[in-house]
């Protein structure tokens, strides 16, 4: 059977985040990498997924003459995705009779350095919203060659993208 390579990340965007005013960004399937100048807005980018993976807000995160900073990822999840036990708190939010396979995820960050998370528009628990995004979303940057270069973690990242069936072979 032919591997289908499926859009896991289907849009992020990003208001008020350091320099962004405003921008979305639509991944194609598979592999992306982001590259660009010096002051183009890839650590910008990097910040607005490091939110969603649960790292603190603070008042610089927030744009020049903003209330409020947000981010906003549309994730294609699997089925049985939310299954996890993990997850159950994000399992009880979803929408009912609204099983498109898409998982909405936000982070917003106020002028004073608090932060909400969401899923699905509701208030989530940032360790909810950071269990999920880890799961759907790996970022790499130009420091972490050396993990990159390991046998053993190129041999999880493709065990990942194989699935359980793969996981239970290894095992």
């Amino acid at each position: 059977p032919r591997l289908r390579l499926v859009a896991v990340l289907r849009s992020l965007r990003i208001e008020n985040l350091v320099l962004i005013r405003d921008a979305e960004l639509a991944p194609a399937a598979g592999l992306n990498a982001i590259t660009g100048e010096t002051g183009a807005g890839k650590t910008i980018l990097a910040q607005a997924i490091g939110l969603l993976l649960g790292t603190k807000g603070d008042t610089a995160a927030v744009g020049p003459g903003a209330a409020e900073a947000y981010v906003e990822a549309e994730f294609e999840v699997p089925d049985g995705f939310l299954d996890d036990e993990e997850l159950s708190a994000l399992a009880e939010l979803a929408p009912a009779g609204e099983d498109d396979g898409s998982l909405v995820l936000a982070r917003r960050v106020f002028s004073d350095g608090r932060t909400r998370a969401y899923a699905w528009g509701r208030a989530v628990a940032r360790e909810d919203l950071a269990a999920a995004t880890e799961r759907l979303l790996a970022m790499s940057g130009q420091f972490e060659q050396r993990r990159l270069a390991r046998p053993a973690y190129q041999l999880d990242v493709l065990d990942t993208f194989c699935g359980e069936e793969q996981g239970s072979r290894r095992r």
